[in-house]
């Protein structure tokens, strides 16, 4: 996929990690799906960085459980993805703390993955290029104060 995003914006790191996971699931599964987390971990904080209004808006930032972060991008398109992204925060988190129940991905695991990857990666990409940003004025009445001050003038007084 080509790279229209700002040079270090999340969106840009994103399509990085995704390029990387399609090149390496035949070669490295394992490194292939860490690879995919991040993907969608970073195109979702993208996203999340245009359109989160909540007051933990750094809270959400420093998320890392994809599920998570898909429930507070309110893309209602990614619910059938839930199990992939639980999936996949699943073998990121086994990758750098493995335990007693480490899983590792199959080649077969990667190619499947990849796929739903894809399809997740379009529905946000196409979210971040419908958004539009609300506009909203509001018509004060005429005060006497000027644009580039908040001091009433004297005649107000």
């Amino acid at each position: 996929m080509e790279n229209k995003f700002s040079y270090g914006s999340y969106g840009y790191i994103a399509m990085l990690d995704f390029n990387t996971a399609e090149k390496a699931v035949s070669i490295e599964p394992r490194v292939s799906v860490q690879y995919m987390q991040q993907a969608i971990e970073k195109i979702l904080k993208h996203y999340l960085t245009l359109t989160y209004t909540g007051t933990s808006k750094e809270d959400v930032l420093h998320a890392h459980k994809l599920v998570f972060l898909a429930s507070q991008s309110n893309l209602s398109a990614l619910k059938p993805y839930r199990g992939t992204l639980a999936l996949l925060s699943q073998y990121y988190f086994d990758g750098r703390y493995p335990g007693i129940d480490y899983m590792e991905p199959t080649l077969e695991d990667a190619e499947d993955l990849l796929k739903d990857v894809k399809q997740i990666f379009n529905i946000v990409l196409s979210a971040i290029n419908a958004y539009q940003p609300s506009v909203s004025s509001i018509n004060l009445p005429q005060t006497g104060m000027t644009k580039m001050s908040l001091n009433p003038s004297k005649k107000n007084l």
